[in-house]
């Protein structure tokens, strides 16, 4: 079995993600952090920002959970085309990483 390379940008974004998903009570361990780690490295944000439309929406599984929080955290900013295509549920991502102002705004 391969070790995926470090790259400390990614490494970052990968630390980040894990924080959010176990401060929301979501499962964070090597199997979820693993392939993001594999998403961002070999497509990265400006990758999937330059990616076509149908690209972007074959996108699936884990990257795809990678994508929302990606861009509920503000990390990507998807085009209208792909928030109205591709519909994601990131209410329910944002309601995972930003607890507190979702127990409020409830």
């Amino acid at each position: 079995m391969s070790r995926l390379a470090r790259d400390p940008g990614v490494e970052v974004l990968v630390a980040a993600y894990r924080a959010d998903l176990e401060a929301a009570g979501m499962f964070a361990e090597n199997a979820v952090t693993s392939p993001a780690r594999s998403f961002l490295l070999r497509v990265g944000v400006d990758g999937f920002l330059a990616m076509t439309l149908d690209q972007q929406l074959a996108v699936w599984g884990h990257d795809r959970r990678l994508v929302a929080w990606l861009i509920v955290t503000g990390r990507v900013r998807p085009t209208a085309d792909y928030r109205v295509a591709s519909k994601l549920r990131v209410g329910k991502v944002a309601a995972g990483v930003y607890r507190e102002f979702h127990g409020r705004f409830l």
